[in-house]
């Protein structure tokens, strides 16, 4: 038990030995511009319609949302990763956000927030249109420790308190 409990206790401190330094907070990342349309970006930016077929996308986020959809592939509708900014957008769908209740929302951020954080990348959950519901984002503590955090958006309340009936 006493195990269990400094498991718990030490919360988001994660190793990985190759982080870069990305020091924006949650809020930080809320406030950026947010663009749930992808038809006008750069040519650097990846999105979930990149394709090559010489060389692996990079980052690529397809296995994850599938595998953490919890609705069978209609939760996620998009999503875009911008490498200037190391940052990925993922826009979610805003009624079936609204069905899951906090912990649902919270597996579901760190799952995908897990993949974005192998990347070097902070995380940004979004809706049409355009509001940020969640953000995960790490900041470097040493060469092998981050302090990773995942942020709701106060205004997004509904699902998080289970109705009387």
């Amino acid at each position: 038990m006493k195990k269990l409990k400094s498991l718990l206790l030490s919360g988001f401190l994660f190793v990985y030995s190759s982080c870069s330094v990305r020091s924006q907070t949650a809020e930080q990342l809320c406030e950026q511009p947010i663009k749930t349309r992808f038809n006008q970006l750069p040519a650097n930016v990846v999105t979930n319609e990149t394709i090559s077929l010489d060389y692996l996308t990079f980052p690529s986020l397809w296995w994850a949302i599938e595998q953490f959809d919890p609705f069978y592939g209609q939760f996620a509708e998009r999503w875009a990763a911008y490498p200037d900014q190391k940052r990925i957008d993922l826009v979610v769908n805003r009624q079936l956000w609204a069905l899951l209740d906090y912990a649902q929302r919270y597996s579901y951020v760190n799952h995908i927030g897990n993949v974005a954080r192998e990347y070097q990348y902070d995380l940004r959950i979004v809706s049409f249109p355009r509001q940020c519901l969640a953000t995960y984002s790490c900041q470097k503590l040493t060469d092998l420790q981050e302090n990773c955090s995942i942020h709701f958006d106060s205004l997004g309340l509904a699902g998080l308190v289970k109705k009387k009936k």
